[in-house]
């Protein structure tokens, strides 16, 4: 990344030199690195800059892009990597890239719902798992179908103009992709290595007839109160099932990377321990049953990032507050919906603890992100990377024993 200093980097200078409002960091004009010089077409994918041969070369690879992996490309006419979204002359590529994109959402969308509806049917004489299948068709069919239809119907109406509205969006995607998560990527590994563990000292717990890894790390209301409050934290880094896995790591890791980015390492990671906690303490007051999963911490950092979109709605992209609601609104009726399985209590803990950490911590005046922290909250933010660390350790000597 360019090592202009970022007080340089955000100040937007009329043309006769005088200073004017403060810029996010990527709407500045040194927001992405210099193109390269061994190519005079390109683009960034995943870190990697792949040279192209010419403009049809660049297009063809744009237009493939089926993930949004390609977030910053060059060109002859830009000094520096830029957004697809910024090179007019990609215009139908864009098009016909979004295109294939939504059109595969739509086709697996359908799939998706027409599967689970049928597993529902099917198992029609055990109501207890009617919840669970309507999240399925609600979550992995129902809601991404209905946004690949309204993003194709939008594309039938697609223009320059419109195109150019999307810039801001998209120099904040590639913006916030671009910066390090380390904090986030750590934990998700972590998750990841202990529901391996998880899985195989389950099959071992019930052949040998030993206590379950859920019942030895677990949210176990009853062994909390008896003074195993380590369960607090233990608990949320266990997983209930591999669909229960897969929606909390994929949400960690982009609700993660968005505030670390935004907010720096340090305030992340107490903003993470704390959301966690308090999902664990509402749990632990609200709901007898036993509970595991991360959801709690992630309800924190959709807290937190609610807060921002707010009192930052003037410099973040169109939308952004909005699509928090929207999560917040999407989560409280699933769990209307099946309540019996969702612990309500611990997102409603995360999602308070998410607040009132951005009430403390952000200021809607200059848009000056990573979030500037004081000393406290950078040792605040060392102990949360250390507590978390521990907790991960003794959730695997846990299940391991």
């Amino acid at each position: 990344m360019c090592s202009t200093p970022y007080h340089q980097q955000n100040i937007a200078r009329d043309k006769s030199g005088i200073e004017q409002k403060a810029l996010p960091p990527w709407a500045s004009p040194h927001a992405f690195p210099e193109k390269p010089v061994e190519h005079e077409y390109g683009y960034l994918k995943r870190r990697r800059r792949v040279g192209c041969d010419g403009w049809g070369e660049l297009a063809h690879a744009v237009i493939k892009d089926k993930n949004g992996s390609i977030r910053l490309v060059w060109t002859p006419d830009h000094p520096r990597m830029v957004p697809p979204e910024e090179v007019p002359g990609l215009f139908d590529t864009i098009v016909q890239r979004n295109t294939r994109r939504y059109t595969q959402v739509r086709n697996w969308s359908i799939a998706s719902t027409l599967l689970w509806g049928l597993l529902g049917i099917v198992n029609l004489s055990r109501p207890a798992l009617l919840p669970i299948y309507l999240i399925n068709i609600f979550a992995l069919g129902v809601l991404p179908l209905a946004q690949s239809i309204w993003e194709l119907r939008k594309l039938e109406n697609y223009t320059l103009d419109k195109m150019a509205q999307d810039v801001a969006t998209a120099r904040y995607r590639a913006w916030t992709g671009s910066q390090k998560a380390l904090v986030t990527w750590g934990l998700c590994v972590s998750i990841l290595l202990i529901a391996l563990l998880q899985f195989f000292t389950t099959i071992s717990s019930i052949i040998l007839r030993k206590e379950l890894p859920i019942e030895a790390a677990g949210l176990v209301k009853d062994a909390v109160w008896e003074g195993e409050v380590w369960r607090l934290l233990t608990g949320p880094l266990l997983h209930a099932n591999f669909l229960h896995l897969y929606f909390n790591v994929l949400t960690l890791l982009v609700l993660g990377s968005v505030v670390e980015a935004m907010a720096g390492w340090a305030l992340f990671s107490l903003l993470l321990l704390l959301s966690i906690v308090s999902g664990s303490i509402f749990s632990l007051l609200l709901l007898p049953a036993t509970s595991v999963g991360v959801s709690g911490g992630l309800m924190g950092l959709i807290g937190f990032l609610t807060m921002l979109g707010y009192f930052h709605r003037k410099h973040l992209p169109p939308g952004f507050l909005r699509s928090m609601l929207y999560s917040i609104a999407l989560i409280a009726a699933l769990g209307v919906i099946a309540f019996s399985y969702i612990d309500n209590a611990a997102h409603l803990g995360g999602l308070v603890a998410g607040v009132i950490l951005g009430l403390v911590f952000i200021r809607g005046n200059d848009p000056i992100f990573p979030i500037p922290t004081n000393k406290i909250a950078y040792y605040a933010g060392v102990f949360s990377v250390i507590t978390l660390l521990a907790a991960v350790l003794l959730t695997i000597g846990l299940i391991m024993r």
